[in-house]
């Protein structure tokens, strides 16, 4: 497996280059909070069979994309009204 992409926490993504396996996307988990109620221990998981697989999973559809924008720009700059 060859890291290509890992977030603060010590998650960190794999694409699998085992010739049984190739190609699979793989994400290892370091653990989340106890508060959480999830899991606390580190665990690997297959999270698709290819990228692409992989890249449709991670997909946000346009208008979602665009709700959550304009959500977010308005805790940043409120309208101001008089």
């Amino acid at each position: 497996m060859l890291p290509v992409a890992r977030d603060g926490g010590g998650d960190i993504l794999f694409p699998d280059l085992a010739p049984a396996t190739y190609g699979q996307v793989v994400g290892y988990v370091h653990g989340l909070p106890e508060w959480t109620g999830q899991r606390g221990e580190a665990t690997v998981a297959v999270l698709a069979l290819d990228f692409a697989a992989y890249l449709d999973k991670v997909f946000i559809a346009p208008d979602t994309a665009e709700m959550n924008w304009a959500t977010r720009a308005a805790l940043i700059h409120p309208i101001r009204g008089g």
